[in-house]
């Protein structure tokens, strides 16, 4: 639990970056501003919310689709199977096969 507290801890650090950097747009679209620096500043929150968005995919997958694959293949393994290599083999290879 700690781990996952200190994980989200440090998914506010992008999502106060992500907030300034649409208050900084919202600030300069009443002005006069070249629409350059506005685009600018529209790709930085772009940036910082697919890379906060990434993090978020790749901690739902360490946390769920990797534990939950391995705690198949562990209870898949832990079985009594007349041939031990094949209830493995089948399923590592229905995982290779479907991607997952």
């Amino acid at each position: 639990m700690a781990r996952a507290t200190r994980d989200k801890e440090k998914l506010f650090t992008p999502v106060r970056r992500i907030r300034g950097q649409v208050e900084a747009v919202e600030r300069v679209l009443p002005e006069q501003h070249e629409c350059a620096d506005v685009l600018r500043l529209v790709a930085a929150r772009r940036g910082a919310l697919n890379g906060l968005m990434a993090e978020l995919i790749e901690g739902h997958i360490r946390s769920h689709v990797l534990s939950s694959n391995v705690d198949s293949l562990l209870d898949t393994v832990a079985t009594p199977a007349v041939n031990p290599v094949g209830p493995w083999a089948s399923h590592a290879a229905h995982n290779w096969h479907t991607g997952a």
